[in-house]
């Protein structure tokens, strides 16, 4: 990997439980949004009843699955539907991936008790999210410095390497230490884009109401 010049690697050895088993290793799972190529594994199991529910289906319907005809193929894997749904919550918080992992994960977590575990990287940012199975991350200070965020750490010893909690978001980047938001799901969502013109228009009245009272207050005097 450091002689291929990346500055990003993912590998994922799969336990088939849902969808294909004929497929050596569908993850990570490709998808191009918002000019950028995303890849996403996932540790675990979810609802695809439920994932396609919470998706919508004109959304299903402008993004085809990746394994799979169509999405009421039985070969359609549970992780296809659940990175795309992290990505339609990303896309609607104006592609704040961190706002998008949040609102993705508290939605699902009200209707699914599943394990979540995941990673997703654009190519410059990896993000790994803990709940229900183990997630580790390393950090090297020393050169070559680098970061790696793991199922479980490659050795019994641990050295080195931290365990995240349910509900935990780490976030590695190029020359920075990894940095962890404890419960991604408290993260406040933004403004939809009915809410923001009301937002502008309330900060408006207030402002003109601020201005007329000053100058009552001035004209007393």
């Amino acid at each position: 990997m450091a002689k291929s010049q990346a500055h990003i690697g993912v590998c994922h050895v799969r336990a088939a439980a849902s969808g294909a088993t004929s497929i050596p290793n569908p993850h990570p799972f490709m998808r191009n949004k918002n000019g950028k190529w995303w890849a996403f594994g996932h540790n675990g199991v979810l609802a695809k009843t439920t994932l396609k529910s919470l998706i919508g289906s004109q959304y299903l319907a402008e993004n085809p699955p990746t394994v799979g005809d169509n999405w009421d193929d039985p070969d359609v894997v549970d992780s296809d539907l659940f990175m795309l749904y992290i990505l339609k919550c990303t896309e609607e918080e104006c592609w704040n991936v961190t706002s998008g992992i949040g609102k993705a994960a508290k939605n699902i977590m009200h209707v699914d008790s599943g394990s979540m575990n995941f990673f997703l990287t654009d190519g410059e940012t990896i993000w790994g999210f803990c709940r229900g199975n183990t997630l580790y991350y390393y950090y090297s200070e020393t050169s070559p410095q680098y970061s790696v965020i793991a199922s479980q750490p490659p050795d019994a010893s641990q050295d080195g390497w931290v365990a995240l909690s349910d509900f935990n978001l780490v976030t590695l980047t190029m020359d920075n230490q990894p940095s962890i938001v404890v419960d991604v799901t408290t993260i406040p969502e933004s403004p939809t884009i009915l809410t923001l013109p009301l937002l502008i228009m309330a900060a408006i009245i207030v402002l003109a109401l601020y201005r007329r009272k000053s100058g009552l207050v001035r004209n007393r005097f």
